[in-house]
């Protein structure tokens, strides 16, 4: 028989985390798909403070070293409200798991505090390919231009 019933601590995180969402949503709008477009710096800020910002990474890294469940029963009522999550998101799910993966242990030290504060500059807004990202590589953006396309049967062949 499986026990479907949170514990009391995980239902005390889920109302706090339904009436967090509640505010944002007032505060800055409902958005679908909110994990990637509902950006809000100022909401993400708050998510940081609640300590939901690496809730899951190991505490030796910043984060909140927290069950996997935690964090889905906080990402679940912030999606389902619509609250505007995208710039903690990607913090959380991407660029600081990838640090505490592959970067170098001065990288870690250097980056993941910021990142779990959503301190970190880079993360506040990701940069659009081909509009000029924020450090203007290749003169238009990130990403460096296509090939050119092929001409003729000359340029087919290699």
């Amino acid at each position: 028989m499986l026990d479907f019933e949170l514990s009391p601590e995980l239902q005390e995180l889920q109302i706090r985390a339904r009436k967090v969402a509640a505010e944002g949503v007032a505060d800055y709008g409902m958005h679908t798909d909110s994990w990637i477009n509902g950006y809000s710096k100022e909401f993400s800020k708050r998510l940081a403070e609640e300590g939901w910002i690496g809730m899951t990474w190991p505490v030796e890294y910043g984060g909140g070293g927290q069950s996997n469940l935690a964090r889905i029963i906080m990402g679940e009522a912030m999606i389902s409200a619509g609250a505007p999550i995208a710039a903690s998101w990607f913090a959380d799910r991407q660029m600081g798991p990838a640090l505490f993966t592959y970067g170098t242990e001065d990288q870690q030290a250097e980056f993941l505090p910021g990142v779990a504060a959503l301190a970190f500059r880079p993360l506040q807004k990701a940069p659009q390919p081909r509009r000029g990202g924020v450090n203007g590589r290749f003169g238009r953006g990130l990403v460096p231009p296509p090939p050119p396309a092929p001409q003729g049967e000359a340029d087919l062949e290699t």
